[in-house]
């Protein structure tokens, strides 16, 4: 392998090295006047998870239900026919409304694979950076060597935390994804990639014949290389070929209708790759697929580092750690990756921690709007408490201050579900994992037995938070 670092990365990212401090950046095009006020032009992984950790630092924009790739594991079983922006007014409304709210330092972009939605994703990326936002985007980088929209919406980013584990591989040609990272880091973005490591690999099971066939007749339009290619060509970048005019509707809804007719005349894939997940998890370690065997905790946090590293050295180079990082994660056992990993043991209600996620909001591009950033919720499941639709601009401000002030959301993501589940009698009732406890204490502290929640909260001093 030539490791050597490529000239265009020398010369284009040198002035943004280590640059992690805020600052007012504006590129050298652009207007002083329009320059876009304090916010973090290279963000890193440490530094995006610390302001989640913050109450109402930081917000999540779910920009579309839809994605080409298919993966065997998407937590929100995203497809390539899923929902997209359909009320352009309200989904306006939607990015005003977060770039509004002075709270927010950073907001992430997901989906679906937010870069399926050009007209959405250039207006949220370019009103957030006017705003002074720092702005996150979350993809599979099938984009591959980008079109000049794309480049524009790489240069407004701050960090680009790209999926590149395992599952990614089956569907993505790694050349693809290697011109995505240097078109990442070409931009003076930071780069994060991302991959999924040994907690889930090790508590990975694979599925039975009847549950794999069944998952892979519903979640199988366009999962392949050739059906990512197919739908490509068909039209999810057809508005491309027509450099520096905006789509319009009628674009957008012919490739649409191109995309979805390339995805299903895709042929459902043989019987013999019903077993795929048996052999991703195999190949994330390195090893045969058998089903019956188990895999080491450290072997597969191995595997899965230098699988991500290899990619960024054949991409950036051996000076690769000055652009990017890599960051091992959990699988998330919902949507298509229900029943994926081993079920986790149960645990009494108040020995959970802290929420993580219970501090940052997630809006969609429909006006539904979740009080903590769990994904689950926002696509319909979980506590209905934790969810709201909102019609207009006035509703999503209404529906982003309750949540920001709703005692129990506050309380589990300052001191964790425990000193509630007491007061509600639940303290000693075993729970799977803290959302299951978060929908059990949402029930039983709901309408005006919730309002005194707040009091409890500023007695142990969150009212500050």
């Amino acid at each position: 392998m030539d490791n050597r670092q490529p000239r265009w990365l020398t010369s284009s990212v040198k002035s943004f090295r280590g640059r992690l401090t805020p600052s007012r950046f504006h590129t050298a095009d652009e207007p002083a006047g329009k320059r876009r006020g304090a916010r973090w032009r290279m963000l890193t992984y440490e530094r995006i998870e610390a302001a989640r950790r913050r109450r109402w630092a930081s917000a999540l924009l779910y920009l579309t239900d839809r994605c080409p790739v298919g993966c065997a594991h998407c937590s929100v079983d995203a497809r390539p026919d899923g929902p997209r922006i359909s009320d352009w007014p309200l989904f306006e409304q939607v990015v005003a409304a977060l770039c509004a709210t002075a709270s927010f330092e950073i907001v992430g972009i997901s989906g679906g694979e937010p870069f399926t939605e050009r007209r959405g994703l250039t207006h949220a990326t370019r009103e957030l950076a006017e705003a002074g936002k720092s702005v996150v985007l979350y993809t599979s980088g099938y984009w591959g060597d980008p079109a000049p929209w794309i480049r524009q919406v790489l240069k407004l980013s701050s960090c680009v935390v790209l999926g590149a584990d395992a599952f990614h591989a089956q569907r993505l040609p790694g050349d693809r994804v290697v011109a995505a990272i240097r078109a990442t880091v070409e931009a003076g973005c930071r780069l994060v990639l991302q991959t999924i490591g040994p907690r889930n690999q090790a508590e990975s099971r694979p599925r039975n014949q009847a549950e794999s066939r069944a998952e892979t007749r519903t979640a199988n339009r366009a999962e392949t290389p050739a059906a990512i290619q197919a739908a490509d060509r068909a039209g999810i970048h057809a508005a491309d070929r027509a450099e520096g005019h905006a789509e319009t509707h009628v674009e957008i809804q012919a490739a649409d209708r191109a995309a979805t007719r390339a995805a299903d005349r895709v042929e459902d894939r043989p019987e013999s790759h019903l077993t795929d997940r048996v052999e991703i998890h195999a190949q994330a370690a390195g090893r045969s697929a058998d089903p019956t065997e188990t895999h080491t905790a450290d072997r597969t946090e191995n595997q899965a580092e230098n699988r991500a590293a290899d990619l960024l050295a054949r991409a950036l180079g051996p000076s690769w750690r000055d652009h990017a990082e890599i960051h091992v994660t959990g699988l998330l056992p919902v949507g298509r990756a229900r029943g994926m990993r081993a079920a986790a043991p149960a645990r009494p209600a108040r020995d959970f921690g802290r929420c993580t996620v219970a501090d940052a909001p997630v809006v969609r591009y429909d006006g539904r709007v979740s009080g903590c950033c769990n994904e689950t919720v926002i696509t319909g499941g979980g506590p209905a408490a934790l969810r709201r639709r909102a019609r207009d601009a006035a509703e999503l401000r209404q529906a982003l201050d309750a949540f920001e002030t709703d005692p129990l959301l506050r309380f589990i993501g300052a001191h964790g579900p425990g000193p509630l589940a007491h007061l509600a009698g639940l303290e000693d009732r075993k729970f799977r994992h803290i959302c299951q406890v978060c929908r059990r204490l949402n029930e039983h502290f709901a309408g005006t037995a919730r309002d005194g929640l707040a009091a409890l909260a500023l007695l142990t001093g969150d009212g500050a938070r």
